[in-house]
């Protein structure tokens, strides 16, 4: 196995790994538009999963196999999960559809899963970022580790059926806005407690409760100013970007500044960094999808938000936080983002 010995050139190796994989997650279904209407809920059901195996089981229950097993086994693990989280979608949505699940446009009587299950899975995996960064797991984190996991995934599911039924089947707004709103959180949840390790929450007594105030109300507060000048779709894209660079800076480099520069310095240096990124990667995603003739119900937006948070971001943590790196070994420097040290970074220390 390759040994790096330091940061940022780990990270930088690692994309040698993360971008295959993107580009797979993302052209496993076919073309752009199939893509974005049959891998982008089905990944985005399957994200909670996935966070549930890389920061609550510590990649358990592959731990149980030797060698590359558990890497494998915990993949196939999170994809079979995803289908049957897409089809629990689908009740909960709608109906249970088979035949809609993998068909972009599965014509009359039948329900596409894009983009009326995207709400409720965005709501989901935003809910167990939020059990898990920010809330530290309370009150199950203190359980068996087989325990805690399908508990706090299963507290998800119930925060997020029942804030889609209460706002969007409700009717208080519209699903767009939604998950507008929930890549802005995304935004509020990654970028301090991933790339910035905790901060500015880490050293306040009761972190936990204070930080869904600072989360919560920073992405409403947040969402309302930029909903001024820019469309629900627009605000998800960019978000989804700055989510996806966020992971790049946090769990691919480590965070990688902070430690190379004095604590303001290198927490500007993160931020300019992440924002960036999170500019080429907008850029880059719109200019691929430039001329693409888009069916009703779909857009350009969309598929930079897909792109971005439902196939890089999932990439990033499968690589780090569950393939461990694989090939290349960093030797030297322990893990400073979710994995590992996850409960060092909350801390602060």
């Amino acid at each position: 196995m390759p040994r790096i010995a330091s940061q940022p050139a780990s990270g930088l190796a690692g994309l040698i790994v993360v971008l295959p994989l993107t580009v797979a997650i993302v052209l496993a279904a076919g073309d752009r538009e199939t893509a974005l209407r049959v891998a982008g809920p089905i990944v985005t059901f399957g994200l909670p999963f996935l966070l549930m195996i890389a920061f609550w089981w510590d990649d358990w229950p592959g731990t149980l196999l030797p060698g590359r097993w558990p890497a494998l086994t915990d993949t196939l693990a999170t994809a079979a999960a995803a289908f049957v989280c897409t089809i629990l979608g689908q009740a909960v949505v709608d109906r249970v559809d088979p035949a809609a699940l993998v068909d972009p446009f599965p014509g009359a009587g039948h329900t596409a899963t894009f983009p009326g299950t995207l709400p409720l899975a965005a709501g989901v995996a935003a809910a167990m970022l939020q059990l898990t960064l920010v809330y530290q797991g309370r009150p199950v984190r203190g359980l068996p580790k087989a325990v805690a996991g399908p508990a706090a995934l299963a507290g998800c599911w119930i925060v997020g059926v029942a804030a889609y039924l209460l706002l969007v089947r409700g009717g208080a707004v519209d699903g767009a806005s939604y998950g507008a709103w929930l890549a802005v959180l995304g935004v509020w949840q990654v970028v301090p407690y991933s790339t910035l390790r905790g901060w500015p929450m880490a050293r306040v007594r009761r972190r936990h409760l204070a930080g869904n105030l600072f989360v919560l109300g920073g992405a409403t507060v947040s969402y309302a100013l930029v909903r001024l000048v820019a469309e629900p779709p627009r605000i998800a894209a960019v978000c989804g970007c700055v989510v996806a660079t966020g992971l790049v800076v946090g769990l691919l480099l480590g965070s990688w500044p902070l430690d190379s520069l004095p604590p303001v310095a290198g927490r500007l240096a993160a931020l300019g960094l992440v924002a960036a990124l999170s500019a080429l990667l907008y850029g880059l995603l719109r200019a691929g999808a430039l001329g693409y003739s888009w069916r009703p119900g779909a857009s350009t937006d969309d598929w930079v938000n897909f792109v971005a948070a439902s196939a890089l971001g999932p990439a990033i943590i499968l690589h780090v936080a569950v393939w461990r790196r694989w090939p290349f070994h960093l030797g030297g420097q322990k893990e400073t983002a979710w994995r590992g040290d996850r409960n060092r970074a909350l801390d602060g220390n």
